[in-house]
């Protein structure tokens, strides 16, 4: 509707686009859980990949000025496009292989095992690209406080820690290359291995979040090209606590969420993942506090 009307509302159509992309982002968590499931790999992979060309529209469009009215109509159309063609959930189920699981106890019921998607434990929240506001005494997060250590790089590579997936080769280096502030940022390569967004992450852990306390993840970030990014909170053993995907460009761009911890965590970890692409991605600045 918006895009047929005679005078482009590019703010509008962007908006739009972001609550397409913050709901998006959710189906590579889903199709995490589907694949662990009898016969649900097939369908993991096609989930995937229907929504990888969302998240791509959704990053493509949010990467142009409000002013380039031409292109955020064409690549909006894109995502139309894209966003009709996508498969119908109760199909793809549908068409996988039956299949049971072997292992079940003797005299059990005989139930399908139930695909339920990790649920989001806080308000889904519009990923930010522009420049931070200013602050504000009400909305704002309430601890205040930094939870990251060296969050500027300005000291060294410690104590991030680069990860990467079997398969995958990549390099997480400290350079001096155009810094958003400072004298330093990380640069992330992906150079093998490109397919899951952990195929490459840089991650670190120990943080302690309270329950109830709204937190705030955000850092600057820029790629060679227009590309996403997934930030990830997880617990320590691996419990995901929220996640974005966000999209990023050739210039530094300020990109953060908040989410309420649900119960206390002592050993939070926050993930800067960049699979899915072999573009370099610079980070700098990180915050979660």
């Amino acid at each position: 509707t918006l895009l047929a009307a005679q005078t482009l509302d590019t703010a509008e159509v962007t908006a739009t686009v972001r609550q397409v992309n913050a709901t998006a982002r959710f189906a590579d968590d889903v199709a995490d859980r589907i694949e662990t499931q009898p016969a649900g790999s097939r369908v993991a992979a096609d989930l995937r990949t229907a929504y990888e060309l969302i998240l791509t529209s959704c990053a493509e469009v949010l990467s142009q000025r409000l002013s380039n009215v031409t292109g955020i109509r064409a690549s909006s159309a894109v995502l139309v496009e894209r966003l009709d063609a996508l498969p119908d959930i109760d199909v793809l189920l549908a068409s996988a292989p039956s299949s049971r699981p072997t292992d079940k106890p003797s005299g059990g019921p005989s139930a399908s095992p139930s695909v339920t998607p990790n649920p989001n434990p806080t308000p889904t929240a519009t990923p930010k690209i522009t420049d931070p506001p200013s602050p504000s005494p009400s909305g704002s997060p309430s601890t205040g406080t930094n939870l990251l250590v060296n969050p500027g790089f300005e000291a060294g590579s410690e104590p991030w820690i680069f990860e990467l997936a079997a398969g995958a080769t990549g390099a997480y280096t400290i350079t001096n290359d155009a810094p958003r502030s400072g004298a330093s940022s990380a640069r992330l390569t992906l150079t093998a291995g490109a397919g899951p967004w952990s195929a490459a992450s840089l991650r670190q852990g120990g943080l302690a979040l309270s329950n109830g306390t709204t937190v705030r993840v955000s850092m600057w970030a820029r790629s060679s090209v227009s590309r996403a990014i997934r930030i990830r909170v997880t617990t320590g053993p691996g419990e995901v606590i929220a996640s974005r995907i966000l999209p990023i460009d050739s210039t530094w761009r300020w990109v953060s969420f908040d989410f309420t911890a649900i119960g206390t965590v002592d050993d939070a970890a926050l993930l800067i993942e960049i699979g899915r692409s072999g573009e370099p991605v610079w980070i700098d600045d990180a915050s979660a506090g």
